[in-house]
């Protein structure tokens, strides 16, 4: 997991990362009901991360999705 982690903190300095990650979000804040898109990124992300990482990464991956939006706000 902490592989996962520092790669994903690198990604944040990369524009097309960066690019996906506003997009993600774009569609969850701006929608009144969750659409599908982001619905299914986020589920597919938790998936992804439990199947490779275990349920313990749900915590880990919260806290990416966090750091994530505070950093693209700065």
């Amino acid at each position: 997991m902490k592989e996962f982690t520092d790669s994903w903190l690198v990604a944040l300095d990369d524009e097309q990362f960066r690019a996906t990650l506003r997009l993600l979000f774009h569609h969850i804040a701006t929608a009144e009901t969750t659409s599908e898109f982001s619905k299914r990124g986020i589920e597919r992300l938790y998936q992804l991360c439990e199947e490779r990482f275990g349920p313990e990464s749900e915590k880990e991956l919260e806290w990416l999705l966090g750091k994530s939006l505070i950093s693209l706000v700065r």
